[in-house]
């Protein structure tokens, strides 16, 4: 087998980690061109055009350049396992090479501190291969080695499927034969063979499970979770074994085993290894199993891995649930973090003006604040504008925490947003000044088109904003005539069926990570009411409103209306309107505003539901 490596001796055997990668892992980045640094307070760094600036963007765990990543594989056991036991190999096939990685934990992130040459046909690097060209800008040898994907065998050894592609960038194919080549990657002498085992057993599932091959053990692993609490003991007895991969396996498994498997993952919890309490969680939370109650406990842990998790479970918990745990999970934050504040604001998904408010209330002071300002940096609401503002001013502020305050502004939807850029542009001086006029010119284009920021810059009135009537629709179908809610619960229910209807509560509400964030959330809320509560509140949905579900109607220059929830009090005033969107009105544009007495829920009647879907959306509610 043809094997080469950067390093002449082999890398030294690597603590392997336990984790299984989600949200916030890895991914190999490439297009690189113009390099620039500064991505928020206290952070420096070089990045690519990934919009590695922007709030909201995860860390790039490589960027290496030009390049055509394909296939890429996690190696965790197998016959390398010493020396390659939890491995990123990735393809990048116009380099003619695969990379490869031990992954590190760091903070609340995973960095990819290393790249190797895991096996390339080109140790020269010479990537004329694609669309690299050489100093005098023709095109040089091509190279065939193209490897497009990766994948671990039952044996253990790692093989690579290599196209014979003369060329791999501009979607250019010229291979018309569709030809290639199979590599297999083993220690030289190895003896390799496929592992025989007898799946009607249970010893023979759990040889499976432990295979390196994802094929192989997922073949064990149905077969574990479909006997139960049959497996159960089997399946504990791995969480000893030598190899954390195989552990995590097990973990995710007992998650599935019922009652007495979810309680050994509970336990786990309290694990003296961050990995494992990490990995617990997850499996504990994908089974939808007390979640919040289990969040409660590890947003006070002591690993920012264990925090980060907790704050993307959030995503889609509602704000009066979520506010006390987002809050003690910015309380973890040190200002440097960029992994963790970004799961910080993943959290408050949809949330982002009210934790503002609440994070303000709790921790603004008039002293610059690194932890403060980071959070609200990424949150960047439009009711931040002033404070963002200011950050971007202040002379005694590093240039790397002004210029990451402009990138904030920049990603606000607001004329106010607008504004303030056009104040900080005629205002400030050097490089605040340039890159305050380079996004008003970029945001011009895009999402400040409407604000005319540029003819503000230029001395020109940008005209008036304009309001358009909102209202939240009273009707989705002719009304219909229901029968006593005693005769529709008394139906045959069919919570599948009701899964399919209940996509009608999109338009309105979340359910899990589908829908719109204008109503309540509906994850979860059925379980804890009794199926009567719940077909009342879509017969009747202004008999009892949800705190914080009360709408406000406003008034608005050029005599608009405009119907939703305050998302945030003050100057601008934020209102969520039906559809979802956040609408921003000036404090001096408002008329009037009143609260209205009845839901902006249209009832069950003219949603075009007949009483059996009724029934059926409500069982699936119940259940879920």
């Amino acid at each position: 087998d043809v094997f080469q490596n950067d390093n002449d001796d082999p890398p030294a055997s690597r603590t392997a980690w336990l984790m299984e990668y989600g949200n916030m892992g890895f991914t190999s980045r490439n297009g690189l061109r113009n390099w620039r640094a500064d991505i928020m307070p206290g952070q420096t760094t070089q990045v690519g055009e990934w919009r590695q600036e922007d709030p909201g963007v995860v860390p790039a765990g490589d960027v290496y350049g030009g390049g055509s990543p394909t296939g890429i594989a996690f190696y965790e056991n197998g016959i390398m396992e010493d020396r390659f036991g939890g491995y990123v190999i990735s393809c990048e096939p116009a380099r003619n090479t695969l990379f490869g990685y031990h992954p590190k934990p760091e903070g609340a992130g995973i960095t990819l501190p290393q790249r190797d040459i895991f096996l390339t046909s080109n140790p020269e690097k010479n990537f004329a291969g694609a669309d690299f060209r050489n100093a005098g800008g023709q095109i040089g040898y091509i190279t065939l080695f193209r490897p497009s994907d990766v994948t671990v065998g039952p044996d253990g050894a790692i093989y690579v499927c290599d196209w014979f592609d003369p060329r791999v960038g501009g979607h250019s194919t010229r291979d018309r034969s569709m030809t290639g080549a199979i590599y297999r990657i083993a220690p030289k002498g190895a003896k390799l063979t496929v592992p025989k085992f007898d799946l009607s057993k249970t010893e023979g599932q759990i040889t499976a499970l432990k295979n390196p091959s994802p094929n192989v053990r997922e073949l064990g692993r149905a077969l574990l979770e479909k006997a139960g609490a049959k497996s159960l003991s089997a399946v504990k007895a791995l969480l000893k074994d030598a190899n954390p991969f195989v552990q995590a396996r097990a973990i995710w498994l007992l998650a599935k085993l019922g009652p007495k498997g979810l309680a050994e993952v509970e336990a786990l919890l309290k694990h003296k290894e961050p990995q494992m309490r990490l990995t617990a969680f997850r499996a504990l939370r994908h089974e939808k199993h007390n979640t919040l109650e289990h969040a409660t406990t590890l947003a006070k842990d002591p690993s920012p891995l264990v925090r980060r998790e907790v704050a993307l479970a959030l995503r889609y918990v509602p704000f009066d649930k979520s506010r006390d745990l987002l809050l003690e999970i910015a309380a973890g934050y040190d200002g440097k973090d960029r992994y963790y504040v970004e799961a910080f604001g993943i959290g408050c998904t949809d949330k982002e003006d009210k934790m503002y408010a609440a994070l303000r209330e709790k921790r603004a002071t008039k002293d610059f604040d690194p932890v403060y300002a980071g959070l609200v940096w990424r949150l960047h609401p439009v009711g931040a504008v002033k404070e963002l503002k200011d950050w971007a001013m202040d002379k005694e502020r590093d240039a790397a925490t002004r210029r990451s305050m402009l990138f904030a502004i920049a990603l606000i939807e607001a004329p106010q947003a607008a504004k303030t850029m056009v104040a900080i542009a005629k205002s400030a001086e050097g490089e605040v000044a340039k890159l305050a006029a380079t996004f008003i010119d970029k945001r011009s284009q895009g999402i400040w088109n409407a604000y005319r920021p540029k003819d503000l810059l230029a001395g020109k009135p940008a005209g008036p904003v304009t309001y358009v009537d909102m209202l939240a629709p009273v009707e989705f179908a002719p009304e219909a005539k229901l029968p006593k809610a005693s005769e529709i619960l008394a139906l045959k229910a069919d919570p599948v069926a009701g899964k399919k209807m209940v996509a009608r509560c999109y338009v309105c509400h979340k359910i899990g990570s589908a829908g719109v964030e204008f109503g309540p959330s509906l994850a979860g809320w059925g379980r804890g009411q009794s199926r009567e509560v719940i077909l009342k509140a879509m017969l009747e949905p202004s008999a009892e409103l949800s705190h914080g579900f009360e709408g406000t109607e406003l008034v608005v220059k050029g005599d608009k209306r405009i119907q939703g929830f305050i998302q945030a009090e003050g100057d601008p005033l934020v209102i969520r309107v039906f559809g979802g969107q956040d609408v921003v009105v000036a404090e001096g544009d408002v008329k009037s505003r009143k609260k209205l007495k009845s839901s902006l829920m249209a009832p069950a009647s003219r949603l075009g539901l007949n009483a059996q879907e009724l029934r059926d959306v409500v069982e699936y509610l119940k259940l879920n």
